[in-house]
């Protein structure tokens, strides 16, 4: 089996020079071509005359130009749906991009990919496309997949890899190995990372594994439009990594580390988010109003929600015996709990 790996640099500086955040994602249209089977056909002649033998390749093959008895070999065609379906479950499993759309399309030269780029024969938003061939070459598969830029126009990564027939099993596998980390690498410089700061009015009262977060604008369609409630989804919050008490100690170590701040993290475990202004919800205890808060992500930092509640004085209590002024019918001598309330913080 070979995976070779090519990606090119002019092409991933462009990928970076782009700005995408969460109300305007990258847009990735999946355009597959069909099968283009390169296995010789064998029509035998026999043995007493193999002169009459004739091969053909398998494009200009027409199955009806043969007639039963006759023996042939022919390699076995890979519905290029089947890894068109792959190539975009792979794209979505990452949180960070949208999809333009698919199309599988018949086969065209490799001098006409510019052409499709230039064509717009697409989602007028899409910022990239992916290309897949597929061939079969002898007893294997070969996949060519391509990423091409749409406002450069240029081939900004190309991998592919051979799939022997009887491996047909690990062509999932095969396929997340190659998109999963192109698409990573397309987002990366767009990430940033959030954590959580409480105070003294917030730090009895915060939920930290009852949080909610929502994009404040979000892509629907070819319109930006703003969220609403429905939007939001939950979070879990985490201990700060050590790596950002390395590189971000001079605004973390201010902090309790163990009380005061904690990262923001997805229920599975991601902690990245794409760039660009969210709201925040965080529950408290004992049913007071949830706390709503925007913020903002910058690429490549670690963003604080500061979450700070409103003052809330303890009620007066003149002679400090813990009942409230309003409860105490002696509020100016210290007293005890009493049912009667006309004695109830008076002296027994």
């Amino acid at each position: 089996m070979k995976h070779k790996l090519l990606t090119l640099t002019l092409g991933i500086s462009i990928i970076f020079a782009k700005s995408f955040t969460v109300s305007d994602p990258p847009m990735i249209y999946i355009y597959h071509f069909v099968s283009y089977d390169t296995t010789t056909v064998v029509f035998h002649g026999g043995i007493q005359d193999e002169s009459q033998s004739k091969r053909l390749k398998f494009p200009l093959f027409n199955k009806n130009d043969i007639s039963t008895g006759e023996s042939l070999v022919v390699g076995k065609a890979l519905d290029p749906k089947l890894v068109s379906a792959m190539v975009t479950s792979a794209v979505a499993k990452n949180p960070f991009v949208n999809i333009a759309g698919e199309s599988i399309q018949n086969r065209i030269k490799t001098d006409n990919f510019i052409k499709l780029v230039k064509s717009y024969n697409y989602p007028k938003r899409t910022d990239f496309i992916f290309i897949g061939e597929i061939n079969a070459l002898a007893s294997q598969y070969e996949i060519d997949l391509k990423l091409l830029d749409v406002s450069t126009q240029k081939i900004v990564s190309t991998e592919s890899f051979n799939l022997p027939f009887n491996s047909l099993a690990n062509l999932r596998t095969m396929i997340n190995s190659i998109v999963e980390p192109v698409i990573q690498k397309m987002v990366a410089p767009f990430l940033g990372f959030a954590y959580i700061r409480v105070d003294d009015t917030s730090r009895e009262k915060i939920r930290w594994n009852s949080i909610s977060i929502r994009p404040l604008e979000s892509m629907v369609g070819a319109e930006i439009q703003k969220t609403s409630d429905e939007d939001f989804v939950p979070f879990q919050s985490v201990p700060i990594p050590p790596e950002f008490l390395r590189t971000h100690g001079k605004i973390l170590n201010k902090h309790n580390h163990s009380i005061d701040i904690k990262q923001v993290s997805a229920l599975d475990d991601n902690r990245a988010f794409l760039a660009g202004k969210y709201i925040f919800k965080g529950f408290l205890k004992n049913n007071e109003k949830p706390f709503e808060t925007t913020f903002t992500v910058l690429p490549g930092d670690l963003n604080e929600i500061h979450m700070s509640l409103p003052y809330t004085p303890p009620p007066k209590d003149s002679d400090g015996d813990g009942i409230p002024d309003k409860n105490d019918a002696c509020p100016e001598v210290p007293g005890v709990s009493n049912d009667d309330l006309s004695k109830h913080g008076c002296p027994p």
